[in-house]
Parts: C-alpha cells; sequence; structure tokens
C-alpha cells in the first residue's frame, strides 16, 4: 500500500520530512518550500516591498536555488529591484565550471549579474594568497581566506550599487554549524545576527531551511549543478562540525531548528553591536582595532584595490 500526500492525497510522493512526519508529493513539496521561504522573510523582517536585492551566487546549489526562489517571489513585488552578484576567489580548476552555470542561469532569468574577483579586488587570486602565506610562513586556513574576503568584497559591491539588502544562501544546516563553530572557538560574541540594520543589511531566506530540502528542491526543478568539489574543502573545521550535527539530526530529527531556536536567543543586540569599533586602517565596523579583512591582506603584504 503506497502512502499518500499529506496534504493533496497524491499516492505520488516523493519527499519524507522525518521531522514532522509529513510525506508530499511534488508539487506540495514545492509549494510549502516556497510558503517557508516567504514565513522566513516576514518573521525576520528580511526584506520591504520596494527593495533593492543582491543575491550572492557561487553557482552552487544552494545559491541558485535562492536565486530562482527570490526571482519567483519578488515577481509579485514590481518596485523591487533583484540583482546577482558573484566573487570569483580564483581557485584552479573549481570557479571556471561555477562562474559559468552562474552566468547561465542569469541570462535565463534576465537578471542583472555583476562579477568581481579576488585578483581584481586585492591583487591576487586565492590560488596565489594560499602560495604567499606558504612563502612568508603566516598560516591562514584556504576557508578563513575565502570566507573572510568573499564576505568582505561582497558587502563592497553591494554598497556601491547601492543595495538594501544582500541575500545569501546560508541554510538552516550552515547556520547551526556556524553558531557551534563559534563557541567552539570562543567567539560566543559574533553570533550570526538574522538581520543587520545597516546598509545593505544580511538576509538568510534558508534560514529556516534544512540543506537536504533545497537540494531536494533544486533536483526537482532541474537545475544544472557543479560536477567539481573545492581542493581545499579538506581543510574546514566546519567539516567535523558538519558531520556531528548531520548525524545527530537523523538519530534525532529536528534537532537543528532546536539548537537555532537556542541560540537565537543569545543573539546580539541592536545596542551592543552599534558600540562596535571602526578598523584604523579602513574605517569598516569591528569588534578590533585593525579588522580581519586588513589583518589578513598586511600579513600577505597585499594593498587592496578597492
Amino acid at each position: 500500500m503506497s502512502l499518500k500526500c499529506t496534504i493533496c492525497k497524491s499516492s505520488k510522493t516523493v519527499f519524507k520530512r522525518a521531522y514532522s512526519g509529513e510525506i508530499l508529493c511534488e508539487k506540495c513539496f514545492s509549494k510549502t518550500f516556497i510558503k517557508r521561504v516567504v514565513k522566513t522573510i516576514s518573521r525576520y523582517n528580511m526584506l520591504h516591498f520596494n527593495d533593492k536585492i543582491g543575491v550572492a551566487v557561487s553557482g552552487g546549489k544552494d545559491s541558485l536555488t535562492l536565486l530562482h526562489v527570490l526571482y519567483k517571489i519578488e515577481k509579485k513585488f514590481p518596485h523591487s529591484q533583484l540583482l546577482a552578484i558573484t566573487i570569483d576567489e580564483g581557485i584552479k580548476g573549481y570557479r571556471e565550471e561555477s562562474l559559468k552555470i552562474a552566468i547561465e542561469a542569469c541570462k535565463k532569468l534576465k537578471i542583472k549579474h555583476v562579477i568581481s574577483s579576488f585578483k581584481e579586488a586585492y591583487g591576487a587570486s586565492l590560488d596565489e594568497m594560499i602560495k604567499i602565506s606558504q612563502e612568508k610562513n603566516v598560516f591562514i586556513s584556504p576557508c578563513t581566506l575565502c570566507g573572510i574576503l568573499r564576505r568582505h568584497l561582497l558587502f563592497h559591491i553591494a554598497k556601491n550599487l547601492d543595495l538594501d539588502a544582500l541575500a545569501t544562501a546560508h541554510t538552516l544546516d550552515d547556520i547551526v554549524q556556524t553558531y557551534f563553530l563559534n563557541v567552539l572557538r570562543g567567539d560566543v560574541n559574533i553570533f550570526i545576527r538574522k538581520v543587520s540594520n545597516e546598509k545593505p543589511k544580511l538576509i538568510t531566506p534558508f534560514r529556516l531551511t534544512p540543506e537536504k530540502e533545497v537540494a531536494f528542491y533544486a533536483y526537482l526543478k532541474g537545475y544544472y549543478l557543479q560536477s567539481t568539489l573545492c581542493k581545499y574543502a579538506y581543510s574546514s573545521a566546519r567539516n567535523f562540525v558538519r558531520n556531528f550535527l548531520n548525524q545527530y539530526e537523523t538519530n534525532y530529527p529536528g534537532a537543528l531548528f532546536t539548537a537555532l531556536h537556542t541560540f537565537e536567543k543569545f543573539e546580539i543586540s541592536e545596542e551592543k553591536e552599534s558600540k562596535k569599533e571602526r578598523c584604523i586602517i579602513c574605517g569598516e565596523r569591528s569588534s578590533r582595532k585593525i579588522c580581519r579583512v586588513c589583518e589578513i591582506l598586511s600579513k600577505l603584504d597585499l594593498k587592496p584595490k578597492i
């Protein structure tokens, strides 16, 4: 006897949500997927009807899905604007494919696409930065370099474009992993904020969506996915936390939602955030006198061009 869709009672089911017990057909899964994103945007007051929104699009499954979903949602708001931003870090054998995917997706949706690179902004690609760090005997993990500088460049572009919001495709899994990593590193005062009050505000519409559901939605919609893996992924401390949380969620469905709810209780207050200092070199808001971006570039003897 085949199981029927919890919502429409169709026998053509394709997905089961272990944490809720729902069994869904393709149509109902897609509808509830979009509905959750809309509710997330509303719950955290992420967007307004006339916002100019930039989507960070790497070309991976999560960012491609976010681009398509926001495109679908924002069509209902004619006064809003949507564009894509892609950063080419300069990872030979990896970024070429994803960049091509991102370009094709934006062309298909007829969305303005802004592309920048580490080479243009900082004077060196990520591959070159890693080589420089090795030569100078300066230990900075590839993922740390990439994450900090990519985020910095994304915000720089977003500010230049006068965007109201910058959307990233961080899923429920990503956000809970980051909270755990911050605790393990002792960085208890820099939890990811739900919504920043500075313009552009950073938003995460997939904040309440598990990564597995994002991947399944991308599969159902037939989005072309990248076949190569980043050669530096092995060095990420996130992998250990990801593996642990994936196993825990498998054994105890819904654990990620519980963890997120708990961590959000300790979110940085607006008052505390406003008291942050400014970097004495670049002037950006920072919890230290010299921000991490300027510190990294100084150690590598690189002078930013932005």
